[in-house]
């Protein structure tokens, strides 16, 4: 929770890289606060949506709060995006 309040320090200081939106939202998965979570990680992946590793843990979050639908689109779009590096 310390981690969150640094974060969003930084974040009102406006002294922040991109990730730590993504680390709001990791610090909420570890404390299992998934709606939190899922919110800082839509929120990255509105500014950075390539990010397949942000998009797997929203993934995982989803299903681990019982959003299965959501978390297989989200699962789905990981594979897609895969898929076209893999073609790349």
């Amino acid at each position: 929770s310390e981690s969150i309040v640094l974060y969003r320090e930084s974040l009102a200081k406006g002294y922040t890289r991109p990730n730590a939106l993504s680390r709001i939202g990791d610090s909420y998965a570890a404390m299992e606060n998934f709606s939190e979570a899922i919110k800082w990680y839509r929120h990255y992946l509105e500014i950075y949506p390539e990010d397949t590793n942000v998009r797997f843990s929203l993934a995982r979050v989803l299903g681990w709060s019982g959003h299965v639908q959501e978390a297989q689109k989200e699962y789905e779009k990981v594979l897609e995006e895969q898929h076209e590096m893999d073609q790349a």
